[in-house]
């Protein structure tokens, strides 16, 4: 920090010299505390708000304070993480390390170009695909040709660079088409080889009725599952599944969740190259 060149008029109170900085109170103030407490104040398993981490990453960027610097992002990449298995075992909203709104995803974004962990950038360009506003094709046709009333446009869309947001634009429909996907490779195999006797004409039965749910969803609702951005999350939770799930027997439900995680896992390998990224060691 002391690394701020004094300005050139020499500004001083009672003395002292002045360097006058652009970051806010509530930043300053988070700094000074994590550079009071040292690392446990960044390392602590204690769940952390995502803009205090944010904050200290872009500070201590800014202020080549590298340590901090370093735990700060350690810590965000393990919600936008690149390894699959990390990002199954806990959901944004779950995460015990980190809280998540939908806005934060944004942040994140930003935040990949300015310390340049491009890592972070396919999860969070991903969860920023689910916001409402990429679903508003107005808003975004204005946007694009900057005549948007900047007052409706999310603040975290405003401020985003013309580059990331078209990743996304080209991106939904590649994620839409890899939840389809997901969706057709988990049941399309039909029934567990184990699932024989009495319980297989039941689960025939509710094999049959998941997928003529599936087909007949669309019918008087705005939501489909198969043409959701969110194509990592399970399919085995969507309405028109989840609801049949008990009719089920255990070796069935052991298949289909087998199928399931690895048509989710073909599609993780896929997600740097949905938004034009090439991001070694993806897995």
């Amino acid at each position: 920090m002391f690394t701020v060149p004094p300005p050139a008029d020499d500004e001083t109170i009672e003395g002292c010299p002045v360097v006058r900085v652009t970051d806010t109170v509530h930043e300053m103030r988070t700094l000074l505390w994590a550079l009071y407490y040292g690392r446990p104040f960044v390392n602590s398993r204690e769940p952390m708000e995502f803009t205090v981490v944010a904050a200290l990453a872009r500070l201590a960027h800014k202020y080549h304070i590298t340590d901090l610097r370093n735990d700060a992002v350690a810590r965000i990449k393990t919600l936008y993480t690149d390894k699959f298995e990390d990002f199954t075992k806990q959901q944004p909203h779950s995460h015990e390390l980190l809280s998540y709104k939908r806005q934060d995803a944004f942040e994140a974004v930003q935040l990949a170009h300015l310390v340049n962990e491009e890592t972070i950038l396919p999860v969070a360009l991903y969860l920023c695909c689910q916001a409402r506003f990429f679903e508003d094709h107005t808003a975004i046709a204005e946007l694009m040709a900057h005549r948007a009333d900047i007052d409706k446009v999310d603040l975290q869309v405003r401020v985003w660079a013309e580059e990331d947001l078209s990743r996304c634009l080209v991106a939904r429909p590649r994620l839409m088409q890899a939840k389809f996907e997901v969706v057709c490779t988990t049941f399309q195999q039909g029934l567990s080889p184990s699932c024989t006797g009495k319980r297989l004409s039941q689960c025939e039965e509710a094999l049959h009725r998941v997928k003529d749910n599936i087909l007949s969803y669309e019918v008087g609702n705005n939501y489909h599952p198969t043409l959701d951005v969110d194509c990592l999350a399970s399919c085995l939770q969507d309405d028109p599944v989840g609801e049949e799930l008990r009719s089920f027997c255990a070796e069935c439900m052991a298949f289909f969740r087998e199928r399931d995680l690895a048509a989710r896992s073909s599609a993780w390998a896929q997600l740097p190259r949905c938004f034009g990224l090439n991001i070694a060691g993806w897995a």
